[in-house]
C-alpha cells in the first residue's frame, strides 16, 4: 500500500490565542481512513515491534553465514493490540501529519512484556521545523463514551489532570528529556535532540504541551473544555495544543481496521 496515504480534514472548532490552541478536526471518509491506518499506522507498529526488530537482526546474521534453523521458534509471538494502544500510535502519526511533530523513538521498543503499559506521559518528541524546533510533551486519550468528560477528561488520571501535571512539573518534563537523551546517542536524529536541548536549557519554557483526544463520535467543542479551562488557569508560559481528532469509525473497530487489506479495507 502507498505509504504516502493522507487524510482530508475539516475544521469543526478552533480557538487560538497564541499560547493556547484548541482545535477539533473531522475526517469523514471511512475508506480513506482505513487505508491510512493500514499503511501509515500499521507500518509504524511493524517497525516498533520486537518481533520485527529480531527478524531483521537475524536476517542480517544469516547473510553473514550464521545459520538460523527456525526463525519462528525464536521470534516473539505477535499480540493483538487494544484500541487504546492503536490510538496512541495513531495520535503520533496524526501529529506528524498535521502539526509537524516527530517522534523518533517508539515507546513500544521499551516494553519488557507484550502486555505491559509504560508509565508516564504517552508522547515525547520534537515540534517544528529546523531553526524553530522544541521539545513536545503530550498525552493521548481515546474514548467513544457518551459523556467523554466523565470517562477520560476529568478524574485523577484524566486528560485535564495530565496536562496540568505536564505544565507544572519541571521534574516530569526533565525525566522525559532524560528518557529521550539516552536513546539519542548515535542516532540520526541526535542533532535535532541537541538543538532542542540547547533551546530548553536556555529557556525551559520553550516547549509544547499537547493533549490529544481521539473520538469515533460526532465532534463537540465541549469535549476539551475542561482541559482548556485548566490550561487557561495556569500561569505557565508553555505553548499548549489541545487537539480533537474525530474519526469515521468507532474506536472499538480499530483492531479490525488495522488488519484489513487494500482489496477489502
Amino acid at each position: 500500500m502507498d505509504g504516502a496515504v493522507t487524510l482530508r480534514w475539516e475544521d469543526v472548532y478552533r480557538h487560538d490565542d497564541g499560547r493556547l490552541r484548541v482545535h477539533g478536526r473531522r475526517t469523514t471518509s471511512t475508506h480513506e481512513f482505513r487505508r491510512f491506518v493500514q499503511s501509515r499506522v500499521r507500518e509504524r507498529l511493524r517497525r516498533a515491534s520486537a518481533r520485527e526488530q529480531l527478524r531483521e537482526y537475524l536476517s542480517e546474521l544469516t547473510s553473514t553465514g550464521f545459520a538460523i534453523a527456525n526463525l519462528s521458534a525464536v521470534s516473539p509471538a505477535e499480540v493483538a493490540l487494544a484500541p487504546w494502544e492503536i490510538g496512541e500510535v495513531l495520535a503520533e502519526v496524526l501529529l506528524e501529519e498535521t502539526e509537524r511533530a516527530e517522534f523518533p523513538w517508539p515507546p513500544f521498543w521499551d516494553k519488557r512484556s507484550a502486555t505491559a503499559s509504560l508509565p508516564g506521559p504517552d508522547l515525547v518528541g520534537f515540534l517544528g521545523e529546523e531553526g524553530s524546533e522544541c521539545f513536545l510533551f503530550g498525552e493521548v486519550k481515546s474514548s467513544d463514551a457518551d459523556d467523554v468528560r466523565a470517562s477520560v477528561i476529568n478524574g485523577d488520571d484524566g486528560l485535564r489532570r495530565q496536562i496540568e501535571r505536564l505544565l507544572t512539573s519541571e521534574n516530569r518534563r526533565q525525566l522525559l528529556i532524560s528518557w529521550l537523551c539516552v536513546r539519542a546517542n548515535g542516532q540520526g536524529w541526535q542533532p535535532k535532540f541537541d538543538r532542542c536541548l540547547a533551546v530548553y536549557l536556555a529557556n525551559p519554557s520553550q516547549g509544547a504541551v499537547v493533549g490529544v483526544l481521539l473520538r469515533g463520535r460526532d465532534p463537540s467543542e465541549a469535549d476539551l473544555q475542561p482541559v482548556r479551562s485548566a490550561a487557561e488557569n495556569q500561569a505557565s508560559p508553555y505553548r499548549v495544543m489541545l487537539l480533537g481528532y474525530y474519526l469515521p469509525v468507532q474506536l472499538a473497530e480499530l483492531p479490525a481496521v488495522l488488519v484489513g487489506t487494500a482489496e477489502r479495507p
